[in-house]
């Protein structure tokens, strides 16, 4: 396993599609821009495990949150 995340850190990956060798890019995803690579021949990405992550708790954080409001006591 740290082999993989020290290929992923070094940026040494190859695509899985057609095995070139992926360049490190900048990858939009709705709001968010992503680090990870993309194949110079196929096109295809991978982003970053870490990237992926704070991608999920940054679209967590925004739905909306059920809040209920009540008034008590004689205030």
């Amino acid at each position: 396993m740290r082999a993989k995340v020290a290929m992923l850190d070094t940026g040494d990956l190859k695509c899985t599609e057609c095995g070139a060798r992926c360049r490190p890019a900048r990858i939009v995803a709705g709001r968010a821009e992503l680090r990870g690579w993309r194949c110079q021949k196929c096109g295809y990405e991978v982003i970053s495990p870490r990237d992926v992550e704070r991608a999920h708790n940054l679209l967590r954080a925004r739905e909306p949150s059920k809040v209920r409001i009540s008034r008590r006591g004689n205030s």
